[in-house]
């Protein structure tokens, strides 16, 4: 059994849960698809209208005395339990990053008001942040 699922073990078998590691697994899928679903589209907002995007333009001036930006993009590593060697779709030395680690590359973009505009996680950590800016920069969205 993964890390994940001794962790997943660990909370169904506490005194006041008593449920077994795949009803956990299950309702870990079930709340990250309802975030994904209903808060990610209502609270993660890329600007897309000129009001819009002049008023977070507006925001970066006023705050931080620097011109003509509507978000600080930054990327991180965050450490995941790799996939099984095996899997021919994902194999885990994709997700060894360049610090020797499995992990997923996420890029976030955050306005001057520090919310968030956007959030990308759909990259394993060898791929290199000029790679994902590259794809981000042809996607039809990004050119509004």
């Amino acid at each position: 059994m993964d890390t994940v699922g001794r962790y997943q073990t660990t909370v169904g078998q506490d005194l006041y849960l008593a449920i077994s590691q795949p009803v956990v697994s299950r309702i870990i899928n079930k709340i990250s698809h309802m975030f994904a679903v209903h808060l990610l589209p209502r609270y993660v907002k890329f600007p897309t209208t000129n009001e819009e995007i002049m008023l977070k333009k507006q925001r970066f001036m006023d705050n931080l005395n620097f011109p003509n930006t509507i978000g600080a993009i930054d990327g991180t590593q965050i450490a995941v339990v790799p996939p099984k060697v095996d899997d021919g779709v994902n194999p885990a030395v994709l997700y060894i990053n360049r610090k020797g680690y499995h992990s997923i590359n996420v890029h976030t973009i955050f306005d001057a008001d520090m919310l968030l505009l956007n959030v990308n996680a759909r990259y394993p950590g060898s791929t290199h942040d000029a790679a994902i800016w590259e794809i981000i920069q042809s996607t039809p969205s990004s050119k509004t």
